[in-house]
């Protein structure tokens, strides 16, 4: 997934998208998932309904329940773009994908917080992610990660002046 941020005088804005390459790996993946289903219902010559098959019928829903889900973030994962704008003290969430588009526009007094997390890491260095809490919504809106924690800082203190 490709993301950009920029902060440019009275408007922030920040982009993700899932490029074509990415979106090709999901469906094949996702279609190499199914050839067990293929291969065990509709391949003729094998009567699918019998006792001692049961074990191929747990593998065959598996993996087309493995299959499924990466066909559809081929077809319904898409881009992100949320905006700030300190003029219009207004902001918006914008996502689209090959099926849907849907924007949410909200105002700088519905925001409640504005914050830099740590986002630990399995492996390797932790992140941290600038996160956007609407008063309205329980859930944190993901705005960045940040490799490191200054940047995240001051880009929170940025948006936090704005909201004075």
């Amino acid at each position: 997934m490709q993301g950009a941020m920029t902060i440019d005088g009275d408007s922030f804005e920040s982009r993700d998208r899932i490029t074509g390459a990415e979106r090709a790996i999901f469906g094949v993946a996702g279609l190499f998932c199914f050839f067990p289903a293929w291969d065990f219902f509709i391949r003729p010559g094998i009567p699918p309904f019998q006792l001692v098959l049961l074990p191929f019928w747990v593998i065959a829903i598996g993996a087309a329940s493995i299959g499924l889900p990466l066909v559809a973030a081929a077809f319904l994962g898409g881009d992100r773009l949320i905006r700030l704008d300190r003029a219009s003290q207004t902001g918006s969430v914008h996502t689209r994908s090959a099926l849907f588009s849907r924007r949410r526009s909200f105002r700088f007094t519905d925001i409640g917080t504005i914050e830099a997390v740590v986002e630990p890491a399995s492996e390797g260095p932790d992140t941290y992610a600038l996160l956007l809490t609407l008063k309205d919504s329980r859930k944190p809106l993901k705005l960045r990660s940040f490799a490191e924690k200054a940047p995240a800082e001051a880009t929170a203190e940025t948006l936090r002046h704005w909201l004075r």
